[in-house]
């Protein structure tokens, strides 16, 4: 019997009904819980959590988010009809919550934090996951860049949340908290920000077995290209007793082609581009955050100037990660800028007002550079680290997502788990600071 079948059968027969269930036929996820009465159902708990005492609100959007999906549907709908006496900050606040998403008021959808939780999610509806490893949380102000970005320029893309709330389970879960920065003026001022990381979208199925991988930012129609292609891969093993053979030609044919359409740009045969990508990374040992932000060009122009102001570069340090330096051997800047050229970033309207809404001064030069930076970033992502990506689930399509994910970490994206510092401090320059500050 095929391995998708299975796991469904066991997954909907051997289970009891949710709050979920429960919610949506308007008895409300507390009363199926034994908690409150009937009449105090779905809208009351809405009410509650949006103009309820701090306590109140707190449970209430606790047990909206118990009712999973169909919790936060139910909300984004009493939203539509009316906003019952409700501030938008509030609306916001609550949504959030129960999404575990800033801007899920635009994305409209629902993050799961556990993976289990997530993978049966998706072998009841038959879907792929779509798990985002990043630095910090999504629900966060203060989550790194890169999830940032994708918040405003992917997650709030209407035809990039129409394809995942109609045909994906989404999650989130954390490498490790992210480092922040505060830069204190002296005259009131205070500016905080976030500092080096890096984030990757894994495509699991049902048995958590990784099928793709998204790595880094991406513009919001490549995004949804790779999306849609790995949905397409996802339906094409679904039923397979032992999808590896398949996954590994399906690998070995993106490779070829991403090295393909690299080489026309980068001026060397395709054939040198794709043993790039078969040629093993060297570990690092600790790089500087400052070398390791080089790779990805829109967080760069965020949080390079002050990395270098905490961690100066030495002609003792290791120098660049074998990442950015195999990548940069491959082609230049201004090519792997060209490249980026190929990749029309195109933002959406709720992107652009959401973008506008955070920087309400920023002119046209803003949305140039940003256009420019992530169109490159798209360039370099896809065709110089998701070749590589192809490279190692071709040689190894069964491997875990959380032996791929310490891979990507430690080699790909030069922040490994053995650097409690992330590369921001360098044990070669004196600071004249006692052990204590670090």
């Amino acid at each position: 019997m095929p391995r998708g079948l299975t796991r469904l059968s066991l997954d909907v027969f051997g289970r009891s009904l949710r709050p979920a269930l429960l919610l949506s036929l308007g008895v409300g996820a507390a009363f199926a819980a034994g908690g409150r009465p009937p009449d105090r159902g779905p809208l009351h708990l809405i009410d509650l959590a949006l103009t309820g005492e701090p306590a109140e609100s707190t449970s209430s959007i606790a047990e909206l988010r118990e009712a999973g999906p169909e919790g936060l549907a139910r909300l984004l709908e009493a939203r539509e009809e009316d906003d019952r006496g409700a501030s938008a900050q509030d609306w916001e606040r609550v949504i959030d919550g129960v999404a575990r998403q800033r801007y899920a008021t635009e994305s409209g959808l629902y993050w799961y934090t556990d993976v289990d939780e997530a993978l049966e999610a998706a072998a009841e509806a038959d879907r792929p996951v779509l798990m985002l490893r990043m630095l910090g949380e999504l629900d966060e102000v203060y989550s790194c860049a890169n999830s940032r970005y994708f918040r405003t320029l992917l997650y709030a893309d209407p035809a990039i949340s129409a394809e995942l709330r109609d045909n994906w389970v989404v999650a989130w879960t954390s490498e490790r908290p992210v480092p922040k920065l505060t830069v204190d003026f002296g005259d009131g001022r205070v500016w905080q920000t976030t500092v080096t990381g890096n984030s990757i979208h894994y495509v699991l199925n049902s048995y958590g077995d990784v099928l793709d991988a998204l790595p880094g930012l991406y513009s919001p129609d490549a995004f949804l290209d790779g999306l849609v292609a790995a949905r397409g891969l996802h339906n094409a093993v679904r039923d397979l007793d032992d999808p590896a053979p398949t996954l590994s030609l399906w690998h070995r044919r993106e490779l070829e082609r991403s090295a393909d359409r690299a080489a026309r740009t980068l001026g060397r045969p395709a054939s040198a581009v794709a043993a790039a990508y078969r040629t093993p990374l060297t570990p690092d040992a600790v790089v500087e955050a400052p070398r390791v932000m080089a790779m990805a060009m829109s967080k760069m122009m965020v949080e390079q100037p002050l990395a270098r102001a905490v961690v100066p570069t030495t002609p003792l340090s290791a120098g660049s990660p074998d990442a950015l330096k195999r990548g940069q051997a491959l082609g230049t800047d201004a090519q792997w800028a060209e490249l980026g050229r190929s990749f029309p970033v195109r933002l959406s309207a709720p992107s652009l007002a959401l973008i506008r809404a955070e920087r309400a001064t920023g002119g046209p030069e803003m949305f140039a550079s940003l256009e420019r930076t992530v169109g490159r970033d798209t360039a370099f992502n896809e065709l110089w680290f998701h070749g590589l990506l192809h490279a190692w689930l071709e040689q190894a399509p069964d491997v875990s997502w959380e032996a791929l994910n310490r891979r990507v970490y430690d080699t790909m994206f030069a922040t490994p788990a053995a650097d409690p510092w992330l590369g921001l401090w360098n044990p070669e320059v004196y600071d004249g600071l006692p052990p204590a500050s670090r």
